[in-house]
Order: structure tokens, then sequence, then C-alpha cells
């Protein structure tokens, strides 16, 4: 019974959706290539003579990357479609990439990490479109967990890939395979990934009481205006800054924490991020059944605290068993989260200024992630390690009891009649 239930709520849509898998395809690609570099960037930086502090800068420039293009990225998607970002994007992700592990200096890897973000704001920016363009409100949930699951199933490979070559090869070898990976997902996607643009319809409806109208005019600044003058859309933005905020201070400060304080080397090091990774993925079916079956915010609320407790307790270890078994614990929180943000943000979003609403969500998340390395890495520097790890915990917990406490389920409605989500061949 339990086997048929999942196999009907959750494989069937998987199995009847081609697109879906495609793009799944095309994540995990990508997703594998900076799991790959993930544990390692930090050790690399550190290698270059500079301060916990600079070392979080590499997460920043990267972050800054996608900050600035998330948003143009959606407006594309919308005015020229979304293949046009899973191309180019991994394409500009594997040469910022390459050009990373050729640097001698930070100034230099600052500069190609920053490329390298500007890829990943287009392709992962189109990703999502696509995914939310072909989901239904019946199974948004577990559609985005799907691809969720591909982005999980590269980042839990990477980090021991990464481990192994970069103790095989040295720290500049994991760039370059994280170059190859990229352009092998921008070819796969030239290939095989359809254009899922809704069209546009022909009238605007008249908004419905309480909604906030669209204004008229369709350029990306009154669609950002009116996405931020939406409190729901600024209260799940705020849960993504600090998801975003956690998993950039997370790959700062456990590299350093755990060749530091508890004496792991690469190798381990990117086996436990592996580990973790692994567990997120474990999680991500139940996850995405859970958005689609009770809601977003019972979704939200109980894995950020429990992503607090996990932060709190790698805190307080210092040898290496209970420092595995707290990233478990953190593990579950993260994988429990999940799809849930951009769940939520997919469903209040206007049908026809979805590229837009995906681009800003992304981009406020993505402040997170450039203000979270630099600060953990100073608080390492002047308060020590503890404070510096609870701090992403009490980040993500406050976020979620806010989220929950004051959003409501009111859709931003749209200058033009949102076009019906369509299930590609």
């Amino acid at each position: 019974m339990a086997l048929s239930g999942l196999k009907g709520r959750f494989i069937n849509p998987i199995r009847q959706n081609e697109v879906l898998l495609i793009v799944s395809v095309s994540t995990m690609l990508v997703m594998l290539g900076q799991g790959i570099v993930g544990p390692i960037l930090p050790l690399f930086a550190k290698s270059l003579g500079v301060s916990a502090a600079a070392v979080g800068l590499t997460l920043s420039a990267f972050a800054v990357g996608r900050m600035f293009l998330n948003i143009p990225s959606g407006l594309a998607a919308d005015r020229w479609g979304r293949r046009v970002l899973l191309i180019g994007g991994p394409f500009i992700t594997g040469l910022g990439s390459i050009l990373s592990g050729t640097a001698t200096n930070l100034e230099i890897l600052l500069l190609w990490r920053f490329v390298a973000g500007v890829g990943s704001a287009l392709y992962m920016t189109g990703a999502i479109i696509v995914v939310t363009d072909i989901a239904t409100d019946a199974n948004r949930g577990r559609m985005l967990a799907v691809n969720q699951g591909a982005l999980l199933a590269g980042v839990t490979i990477g980090p021991a890939v990464g481990g192994i070559v970069a103790e095989l090869m040295g720290l500049r070898a994991p760039f370059y395979v994280v170059g190859v990976a990229a352009v092998i997902a921008g070819v796969w996607n030239w290939v095989r990934v359809p254009e899922t643009r809704p069209p546009a319809a022909a009238a605007p409806p008249l908004p419905a009481p309480g909604e906030v109208p669209l204004a008229e005019a369709k350029g990306g600044m009154a669609s950002a205006i009116t996405l931020l003058l939406s409190m729901n859309f600024l209260l799940i933005s705020l849960v993504n800054f600090a998801v975003f905020f956690g998993r950039s201070g997370r790959q700062t400060v456990l590299p350093l924490f755990a060749d530091a304080h508890i004496g792991l080397g690469e190798g381990a090091i990117g086996l436990v991020f592996a580990l973790m990774a692994g567990m997120n993925l474990l999680l991500i079916i139940p996850a995405g059944m859970m958005i689609d079956r009770v809601g977003v915010k019972a979704t939200i609320l109980p894995s950020a605290l429990l992503s607090l407790v996990g932060f709190s307790l790698v805190a307080a270890t210092d040898t290496v068993l209970p420092f595995v078994l707290a990233t478990m614990v953190l593990g579950v929180g993260s994988g429990l989260l999940g799809p849930a943000p951009a769940a939520y943000a997919a469903q209040i979003a206007p049908a026809d200024r979805r590229g837009a609403a995906m681009g800003l969500f992304r981009s406020l998340g993505d402040v997170g992630f450039v203000i979270a390395p630099p600060l953990v890495g100073y608080l390492v520097d002047e308060a020590g390690y503890g404070i510096a790890i609870v701090l992403n915990g009490v980040m993500l917990a406050a976020s979620a009891v806010i989220f929950v406490a004051f959003a409501g389920k009111k859709r931003i409605s749209s200058a033009t009649a949102p076009a019906p989500s369509a299930n590609v061949p």
C-alpha cells in the first residue's frame, strides 16, 4: 500500500513529464560541479595566504554574480524564453570555473568566481522557471522536489569526488572538473530541452479583493515593485534569504572548523559534506509530498528549528564522531526544508511574470549568500567558531517563525491573465 501510494503520488508524475527529467539531469550535472568545488574552495583560498574573512569573499563573489543577474535572467526568460538561460548559463559557469583554477591571487580568484556566479544565475533561474511552468498547484511541491533531488544528487556526489581529486591532483584540479561538467550540461540542454514559456493571455483580469494589482506597464521595474509590495512575497523571500545565508555560511565555516578544530583532511571533509547532502537527498521525496499534503508552513517551521539544533550541535563538537552526527542532524533539517520556499513563491506569482518573480526571489536569497561568508569569516576571526556557526541556525529559525506568523495564501494578480501551466511533452 505504501509503495503504491508513493508510485501514484511521486513517481508517476515524474515518468509522465519528460521535460522534468531532462531538466533534472542537467541540474544534476551543474550541481555535481558546484558540489565538487564546494568544500575545496575555502581551502584553496586559504592556500593563497588570506584570512578567514577573505576566504568568505570567494563565496560572496560567486553569489554577487548570481544576485545581480537573477532578475535580468528572469526578465529574459519572460521575453526570449527559457532555453537561452539553460544553454548559456552552464557555458559561462564552465568558463569561470576553469579560470578560477588558474588564479594565483585572491583578486583573480574573486573575478572568475563572479563570472561563474553569473552563469549559475542564468541556469538556476531558468531551471526553476521551467519546472514551475510545467507544474500545477496540485503537484508543484513534488515537481520542485524532483529537481531539488537532482540538485542534491549532484551535491551529494560532488564533495567526495572533489576531496579525492584534490588529494590526488591538488587543490586546482577540482575547478577543471567543474568546468567540464558545466559544458556537458550546456550541450545536453541545447540538444534536449524544449521551450516551455506559456503564451501570453489576451486580456487582463480584474484583481480579486485583497490582491496586489500589477502596474499596467509591463516593464521589469513595474513587476519588481509589485512583487516587493506583496507582504507574502517579502516574507517567503526572507525565509529564502535565511536559507541561502545558512547554506553559504555553512560552506564557509564548516570546512575551516573541521580542518582546524576537528583535524579532518580534504578527503574527509568532502565525505562529510557528501553525507550531509545525501541526507538531504533521502528526505527530498518526503519533503515534496509533505508540501503538497500539509502545506508550506507546516514544512518550513519544523525543518528550520531542526536546522538550528543541528548548527548548535556542530558548534559544540570537538571530535570526529559527534561532529559527523551533528552534521547529519543539520542534513535532516535542511532536507525537510527542501523546495518549500520556491514552491510558495511559485504559488503566489502571476504566471505571465513568473520569470521576474523567480528572478527577484532568487536575488533576495542571494543577498544572504553574499552577506554570510565574509560575516561568518569575520566572526571566526574575532569571536571564534561557535558564534559563527550558530548564527546560521538562528537566522533560519527566526525567519521561519516570522513567515508562519504573518504569511497568507494570496496570489499576486497580473496585468494579463495568467496562462495555464502546460505539461510539455
